[in-house]
């Protein structure tokens, strides 16, 4: 019952007043257990709103754990990818080719080395690049391309320790002299990883009186090794850097190059200025500290195959392993069963092979791209590792959710307090003005005694009881006339007290406008006439009666007259008028009055009618006053049904207009 009076009244209130005054009117007319009703309420929406608000951070906190997830293996995946793409690279420029590598050799590998610089930004990568003629004597056999300018060339070389290594793998596992390379055979390359260089073999055809048509013969090896410095501080870094140089989280994880689960290569995020960070590759004094710390947030494969023999391609004698270039990721099938044409070359190559076969081997096969493969007793598992400085990848997410909720958690508790405290106060302020109105009332209600008294003396003076003289009674008459001016005021005060507790009430009964406009006329007529207006007055005669509070509207239409009187003394005339008007579909009875005094500025007329407001020029300064009598007059026209309207311009008066609705017969 009690919230459906509060909506109830909120709507009253609300076409009279407007929402500000209305909201006001309900909390004051509210019992105080209403109010505490309300500002639970408003507590327990906003727990609910918190609880929400926690929820859907826990739901983000998910998705942000799965999008960063996302981007760093997304961010490891692009790094594998470069560093495939550069060995791609590399095997694929130093593409053989035996018409120019036995006729020019030496410009065909410049060619191949400067190409190699134009196109990876790598160039010093390759420290070496020297070929192994397999058919001279050992003095000999080994030659070094030589790039100083002018002298450009092969030069013998030494067959140091790494070297040895190559040439020791040759004599075991290449070609004999004797035996045919197919085309296949001279893209494929062999990668020693203790000596970092790669190595395939240099083909040619040998004049011999065999069959016509034979295969090209090996006549020895081109090896290209490696610089493993510039790669460890430059050429890995910047793929890091290209990878994980953007997105959530960027240049937030340590990563390692683990080697069957063991950290070989280290590299860390170093900030280089104000705010360039850059991976650089960090030394390892205990190479097994962190990957024992905790497990990586991120694993991914590199370059080092695992497939079967059975889908991969039968590795060359010595090699344990494939290295995974140009890769393909068999989604594309060679179907053979619908192969009909006899001496294709499909049929030719695979007539001996499985029905189904990958198209990815099938061409890389068939055009000669580049195979690796790795020298070793055994296969290894080479993996990227990505691991969030710090802590981990989920607990950093966790942890800086849990922040944003402790800050929700302090917000709630200080909104809490501080309506709690807003709560106190309002009540405490509520009371203390209460308590103040109340005094206030109280003395204005002990004013009407001494102040009745005043009045009926004067009165009986007027009347001549103390004699007959023109004076007395003129000064009785004044007696008179200011007592009830006196409580006039009072009544004023009493009724602002009461339009503060929203308490006024009105008595309305059908009214002649006419008659109580020409009594307020009567009433101030001393007034008047003492300021030395002119008065003109134009009363209509037989309009429709209104319902009405007859001493309220007296004293509203007194209000403006006395206004006029105040404020319109420049021009020393008022005029009031009473006419029938049309609303709508309805009538209405208008009361205006006219003074032509400075008038009201536009900016002004919209702030006329507010409590306390007073436009600030020399004669209101000059003139006493509170700014509340045009707001008296408001509150009682609007209790009464009607509305107060203003039509003024700047030096030539104003015109106030109360406007009453005709009630249908």
């Amino acid at each position: 019952m009690i919230e459906f009076r509060v909506f109830r009244a909120v709507r009253q209130s609300w076409k009279r007043n407007g929402f500000a005054v209305s909201i006001l009117t309900v909390l004051r007319s509210l019992p105080r257990g209403s109010i505490a009703f309300w500002i639970l309420t408003s507590c327990l929406l906003l727990v609910l709103a918190v609880a929400l608000q926690l929820r859907w951070m826990r739901d983000s906190n998910e998705s942000q754990r799965l999008w960063v997830q996302h981007s760093l293996a997304k961010s490891m995946s692009l790094a594998v990818e470069d560093l495939e793409y550069k060995v791609w690279l590399l095997l694929g420029l130093f593409r053989p080719d035996p018409a120019s590598e036995l006729v020019t050799p030496v410009n065909h590998y410049i060619q191949q080395l400067y190409s190699w610089h134009e196109l990876s930004q790598n160039g010093p990568a390759i420290q070496r690049v020297l070929v192994y003629d397999t058919g001279a004597e050992d003095s000999n056999s080994l030659a070094e391309l030589e790039l100083v300018p002018g002298l450009e060339g092969l030069k013998s070389a030494n067959w140091d320790k790494d070297l040895v290594q190559a040439r020791q793998y040759i004599q075991e596992h290449g070609f004999p002299p004797d035996r045919g390379v197919s085309e296949r055979s001279t893209a494929t390359w062999m990668f020693h990883p203790g000596a970092m260089l790669f190595m395939r073999p240099i083909v040619g055809h040998v004049p011999s009186s065999g069959r016509q048509n034979q295969l090209p013969r090996a006549t020895g090896y081109l090896i290209l090794k490696l610089d493993p410095r510039y790669i460890c501080e430059r050429l890995i870094p910047n793929s890091l850097n290209r990878s994980f140089g953007s997105g959530p989280g960027s240049h937030a994880y340590t990563i390692d190059f683990a080697l069957d689960g063991n950290p070989l290569l280290r590299f860390e995020p170093v900030k280089q200025g104000d705010a360039d960070v850059r991976y650089s590759r960090v030394h390892l004094s205990e190479p097994d500290a962190l990957a024992q710390g905790r497990p990586p947030d991120k694993t991914h494969p590199v370059l080092l195959s695992q497939l079967n023999e059975k889908e991969d391609q039968v590795p060359p004698s010595g090699a344990v392993q494939r290295v995974l270039v140009n890769k393909y990721h068999g989604t594309w099938w060679l179907d053979r069963g619908g192969i009909t044409r006899p001496g294709s070359i499909w049929w030719d190559l695979y007539v001996r092979r499985t029905p189904e076969l990958r198209l990815g081997n099938v061409l890389r096969e068939w055009a000669g791209i580049p195979r690796l493969y790795v020298i070793g007793s055994e296969k290894h598992l080479l993996h990227l590792e990505a691991r969030h400085v710090g802590i981990p990848l989920v607990s950093a997410i966790n942890l800086e959710h849990s922040r944003l909720r402790t800050v929700a958690g302090i917000s709630l508790v200080l909104f809490l307090g501080a309506t709690v405290m807003v709560a106190v106060l309002r009540s405490i302020v509520a009371r203390t003005a209460e308590l103040r109105t109340d005094a206030a009332a109280s003395l204005a209600h002990q004013l009407f005694t001494p102040i009745t008294a005043i009045s009926s003396i004067g009165e009986n003076i007027s009347r001549g009881i103390l004699g007959q003289g023109a004076k007395t009674v003129e000064y009785g008459a004044l007696i008179h006339r200011y007592g009830q001016r006196l409580q006039t005021i009072v009544e004023r005060a009493m009724q602002m007290f009461a339009m503060n507790a929203f308490e006024r009430r009105y008595d309305l009964k059908m009214l002649d406008v006419s008659r109580v406009t020409e009594e307020a006329l009567n009433d101030l007529r001393f007034v008047i006439e003492d300021a030395g207006f002119t008065t003109e007055h134009a009363l209509g005669k037989d309009l429709p009666e209104v319902r009405a509070d007859e001493e309220a509207l007296q004293q509203a239409i007194a209000d403006l007259i006395g206004n006029a009187v105040k404020y319109g003394h420049s021009g020393r005339w008022l005029k009031v008028e009473t006419m029938l008007g049309f609303a709508g579909p309805g009538q209405e009875v208008l009361i205006r009055v006219h003074d032509r005094g400075p008038g009201i500025a536009a900016r002004e007329a919209s702030k006329i009618f507010e409590p306390y407001y007073r436009i600030d020029n020399r004669i209101t300064k000059s003139r006493p006053g509170a700014g509340l009598g045009l707001k008296l007059v408001v509150e009682m026209v609007k209790g009464m049904g009607g509305s107060v309207k203003l039509e003024s311009e700047e030096g030539k008066g104003s015109v106030f207009t109360i406007h009453l609705p005709v009630p249908a017969s």
